[in-house]
């Protein structure tokens, strides 16, 4: 029996939400009607393997899912258009490995989709950012902080001009720490974000409410693994109390 994990959630309202992980080595696609949960027919483009990290729903008929196939060699992008979902052709700058963790569709011309690629003869793992522009999925240029590894794990986008991208990058001596990028409708530039281990800092995923509103969530190891939780109030990320049951 295959097992099935679920990795990110998009609800369109309360009677239209999608989840989508992999069962076995294939794509998994759970649709939530108002009453129940019920398995949906996808693509696989591997032939090996399939997975879907990160899904972003605008309407009824514009939904986007992202992933890797074939243990990461290609990104792998669907969309589901009212009836089907389909595959949507995909840049793949990395000669080795190319992967997507997660999307943020604002309308149906504008979508990002962030992970990381690798070169065939290099160890160096570089930020990856695609964006959709109502035709076609295109590369844009993003911000590397590391010469040993960056990755990008969440993003979200308020407007055509405002969008934030997170995750991770490793200093010389594999200590992490987290990474927010920012797009202003021309670039994607790094932001200053706390960290707050001295061992391990890293942020998995990012929702934007607006400009002065962005939280970001992650975590840090100190003596420990802790829940890291970072605010932006439009000028500053600062760290965001959370509490800890003893």
């Amino acid at each position: 029996m295959y097992a099935t994990s679920l990795y990110s959630v998009s609800a369109v309202s309360g009677r239209n939400a999608w989840a989508v992980g992999r069962h076995g080595d294939d794509t998994s696609i759970l649709h939530w009607d108002g009453t129940r949960w019920s398995r949906v027919t996808s693509p696989n483009l591997g032939s090996d393997f399939n997975e879907l990290d990160g899904v972003s729903a605008v309407s009824s008929t514009d939904v986007w899912a992202v992933g890797e196939a074939d243990y990461s060699s290609d990104t792998l992008i669907l969309h589901w258009d009212g009836t089907g979902w389909s595959r949507v052709l995909s840049p793949n700058p990395g000669s080795g490995s190319n992967e997507l963790h997660g999307v943020s569709a604002v309308s149906p011309t504008d979508a990002w989709a962030v992970g990381d690629s690798r070169g065939l003869t290099t160890p160096v793992h570089e930020t990856l950012i695609l964006h959709w522009n109502g035709t076609r999925w295109s590369h844009v240029k993003s911000p590397n902080p590391s010469s040993e590894f960056n990755t990008l794990t969440g993003v979200s986008a308020v407007s055509p001009t405002d969008a934030w991208a997170v995750g991770l990058y490793w200093d010389q001596a594999g200590i992490g720490h987290s990474m927010v990028l920012h797009w202003d409708g021309t670039r994607w530039s790094q932001v200053k974000s706390p960290n707050l281990g001295s061992e391990h800092t890293s942020l998995s995923s990012v929702i934007a409410v607006s400009p002065k509103d962005v939280w970001a969530v992650g975590d840090y190891q100190e003596a420990g693994i802790h829940a890291l939780v970072l605010h932006w109030d439009g000028t500053n990320w600062s760290q965001a109390d959370v509490r800890r049951d003893r």
